[in-house]
Formats: C-alpha cells, sequence, structure tokens
C-alpha cells in the first residue's frame, strides 16, 4: 500500500465500513465497498482502495518480487499479488482481475480476511482488502510487475518486505480472524500498529 508519490490532503471524500463497524479516518465515504459518488468522484478516490491476495500452497505463499518498473514505491520490495479497484468493480472483481492480470491464474475458492489503513507521510493513504487463496486453475505466467515466487512461510520474514506486511502476514498464518489493522509510517519505517482499535505489540 505504499504506491504515490506527492502526499497531497486536500480531498474531502469519505470513507466508512458499515458492515464491519469502524468509521474510517479522512471522511471517505462508502458501504460494503460499493461507492456512494458520481462516476466523476470515483476517479478522485479510487486509487486509494486497493487488494491484496494472499496465494497459498501446502506450507507456501505465491510472492512478488517487484524488480521491473524503476519507479515503483514497492521496488525490491516482495509482496503479494494485487492492486487498485477499477470503476464499478467490487473487492471480489478486483481481487479476481488482478490475480488473472499478474498471475495467470483463476482463484476458485478465496476468503476475505481483513482491511488494512495505510497512513504514510510521504505516500496517499490507502484502504486494502486482504484475502487469501488456497484453491485455482491455470499455470502461472509471466508477471510485468515482477518475479513471482513460491516461498516458504517461514522464511517471509528473512525477505526484503514492508514492516506491517510482516504484521498481518503473521495475523494470516495463526488464523487470526477478520481484523482491521492500522499500520503509521513515517518514510519507509513503521512507527504505529493498531489491530482491532488496540495498539499492536
Amino acid at each position: 500500500g505504499k504506491h504515490k508519490q506527492n502526499k497531497q490532503k486536500s480531498y474531502s471524500i469519505g470513507f466508512n465500513l458499515s458492515s464491519r463497524g469502524g468509521v474510517m479516518n479522512k471522511n471517505y465515504t462508502t458501504r460494503n465497498f460499493n461507492v456512494l459518488s458520481t462516476k466523476g468522484d470515483f476517479k478522485l478516490f479510487h486509487d486509494y482502495l486497493i487488494d491484496y491476495n494472499v496465494l497459498e500452497k501446502e506450507k507456501q505463499y505465491l510472492m512478488l518480487h517487484r524488480v521491473s518498473k524503476k519507479k515503483d514505491g514497492n521496488k525490491d520490495k516482495w509482496i503479494g499479488v494485487g492492486g487498485h479497484f477499477e470503476e464499478g468493480e467490487s473487492p471480489e472483481d478486483c481481487l479476481l482481475r488482478e490475480v488473472r492480470e499478474e498471475t495467470g491464474l483463476e482463484l476458485v475458492n478465496y476468503q476475505f480476511r481483513g482491511i488494512v489503513t495505510f497512513i504514510s507521510d510521504k505516500w496517499e493513504d490507502e484502504y486494502m482488502c486482504l484475502y487469501t487463496a488456497d484453491k485455482y486453475i491455470g499455470e502461472i505466467g509471466v508477471c510485468d510487475e515482477g518475479e513471482l515466487v513460491w516461498v516458504e512461510k517461514d522464511k517471509i520474514k528473512d525477505l526484503n518486505i514492508w514492516e506491517g506486511d510482516k504484521i498481518f502476514l503473521r495475523l494470516l498464518a495463526e488464523n487470526e480472524l477478520f481484523f482491521s489493522l492500522k499500520l503509521e509510517y513515517q518514510g519507509e519505517n513503521l512507527i504505529n500498529a493498531i489491530l482491532n482499535g488496540k495498539e499492536y505489540n
């Protein structure tokens, strides 16, 4: 969720999650991520909504090593597959499209695991739908975002990944129920983590 430079604070559209409870910051408005606005408004803030998927195979996760693009907020980082919502998409629409585009796989079984809020002094704030998937069809293809690699779950912590990602990957491994995680960054340094409204240690 650290994708954009030139942080701006001038927008004033709101955002809340009606089904899981809790109004998020920045006065954004949505209900179950179905945008309550005109199509023109959607183009202003759809980039703040992203999907992230962790594909599982036995004791491995499919990770994406972001090495292809020169200008990339995730340059040289290891992340899951995913990306920004397109106009008219639900979280599931975005999930299925992004996985198909980045891996060539079609998901058969997946689970909505949580909401992650990214706050940064360097990049735009983002709100991420987090999924896991353990059944899919097809063969992994070439990804223009970077290199796709199956990585042992217990080796993930040794990769060059965002500190906040380590937290939600740990929560997934521990089979945490649906959760809300807020991650606050200064530059690339994680300075605060809030899990379900309480400080995470």
